[in-house]
């Protein structure tokens, strides 16, 4: 037999909010999958925290201390000794006969 306080709860519950009470009024699984949701809900809001308060001055700082010319940054010695240009060769060439080429024969080129 269950006993009811005076607010129609049980009793076994005590004075808990109606919320717990139906939390604790669930099985094993379901109970686990609430904890679960919450955490990953705990989890979003942290991180999101994180993305909007923290992360732009740590990018900031990161990226000015890099971007600066000063020795011992990488872009200071890329200035010093500036990689080789690469060059690029294109070729092109004028098909005489395309039909023929299509075909599967040899192209003639100019």
């Amino acid at each position: 037999t269950q006993r009811t306080g005076s607010s129609g709860i049980n009793a076994e519950y005590g004075d808990f909010p109606h919320a717990m009470t139906r939390f604790l009024s669930l099985n094993r699984a379901s109970q686990r999958l609430s904890i679960a949701a919450v955490a990953c809900f705990l989890l979003a809001i942290i991180m999101s925290l994180f993305a909007v308060v923290i992360f732009p001055g740590v990018f900031q700082m990161v990226v000015r201390s890099q971007v600066l010319l000063t020795p011992g940054t990488l872009s200071f010695e890329q200035w010093l000794a500036p990689t080789p240009v690469v060059y690029r060769v294109a070729t092109v060439y004028n098909v005489t006969n395309p039909s023929e080429m299509i075909a599967g024969k040899e192209p003639v080129v100019e």
